[in-house]
């Protein structure tokens, strides 16, 4: 009796060390951090810096002004532009009332099929010179709004590489004039070899560990081609996406941990 308490005993506390030990287990990967998105901006445009409105490591949204080419020549393109499509538009509007007058002579039979044709013709002609305007109006509108860059999503501003004054030619190379990162969504990023990446691919609610916080992950990529490391062995590219916390600081290339 007192060997079968013994046993239970034993059993009991091995039980709990067992517990006491399992989130120990779970693995643990080194990783590093990278922005969700990295973008070098640039403009087709050509012209001069006239204004840089933001500087290294502010925080933009989307649609923010980050930099203006000098507009003066678009400007002036757009407001050209502008007139002859009114132009056209007149033109259009005379046309299908000529048209309208001819048609109705004709149907009461005072106008021959060739002066309707020639109406129709005259219609078609005004109709086309208009589309051309408009088309040619949202050109000069495009080529304006080419010289003031936005952000085109929340996020931080990295590097400027412009500076006022700077002359700019984007028509054959667009050139890189500011770097913006996507810190709102975040990935650690890591190597690992095929035990490890099927450990992972099983892994029920993986997590990762930065700066003194765990967050759940909310994407998890798994490579599928591996890549030999020096000592020969095959590593799969794996990386764990997942919402920055507003309170949570970060630099990419920092040191993390994928928990799984």
């Amino acid at each position: 009796m007192m060997h079968t308490v013994h046993g239970s005993a034993k059993t009991l506390l091995l039980t709990l060390l067992l517990a006491a030990c399992l989130p120990a287990l779970a693995g643990a990967l080194d990783a590093r951090l990278d922005w969700g998105r990295r973008l070098v901006l640039g403009t087709p445009a050509t012209g001069v810096v006239k204004r840089v409105a933001v500087r290294p490591g502010q925080r933009v949204e989307a649609g923010q002004l980050l930099l203006e080419l000098d507009s003066g020549a678009a400007r002036a393109a757009v407001n050209a532009a502008q007139a002859g499509a009114r132009h056209a538009r007149d033109l259009l509007d005379e046309a299908r009332r000529e048209y309208d007058r001819a048609r109705e002579l004709y149907d009461r039979t005072v106008l021959s099929d060739h002066d309707l044709q020639v109406a129709e013709i005259g219609l078609r002609e005004a109709q086309a010179r208009s589309a051309e305007a408009q088309a040619a109006l949202a050109e000069a509108r495009r080529q304006l709004d080419y010289r003031r860059l936005r952000a085109p999503f929340d996020g931080v501003v990295l590097d400027v590489r412009a500076q006022p004054g700077q002359a700019v030619t984007g028509a054959l190379r667009v050139p890189g004039l500011l770097v913006l990162a996507d810190d709102s969504r975040l990935w650690l990023r890591a190597r690992v070899d095929a035990a490890t990446l099927a450990a992972l691919r099983g892994a029920k609610k993986p997590r990762v560990r930065l700066n003194g916080k765990e967050i759940e992950v909310t994407a998890l990529r798994l490579g599928r081609e591996a890549r030999m490391d020096e000592q020969g062995v095959a590593r799969y590219a794996v990386a764990a996406g997942f919402p920055r916390p507003a309170d949570l600081p970060v630099l990419a290339g920092q040191a993390g941990k994928i928990v799984y």
